[in-house]
């Protein structure tokens, strides 16, 4: 799994499709991600690191993670 210590606290949707790639993770699924895990800052949404981090272990409640298991895909360094 990649480090994930030396990323800012919180992720925006295009920092999160650079770190998973952008073929992997779509724009649509992104933002679906983060209205479901996130929040708003202003007009952004935001995802906190923890959440990432939780994402890419596989560990986030199955209800709100439906198809988007990340574990088994090679993720973008």
């Amino acid at each position: 799994m990649m480090n994930t210590e030396n990323m800012p606290p919180l992720i925006t949707l295009a920092h999160l499709r650079k770190i998973v790639g952008p073929d992997i993770l779509g724009r649509d699924k992104g933002l679906q991600l983060m209205q479901q895990h996130g929040f708003r800052l202003g007009r952004r949404y935001v995802l906190p690191r923890t959440k990432l981090e939780a994402l890419l272990r596989g560990a986030l409640p199955e209800q709100d993670n439906k198809n988007l298991d990340l574990r088994s895909l090679p993720l973008h360094r």
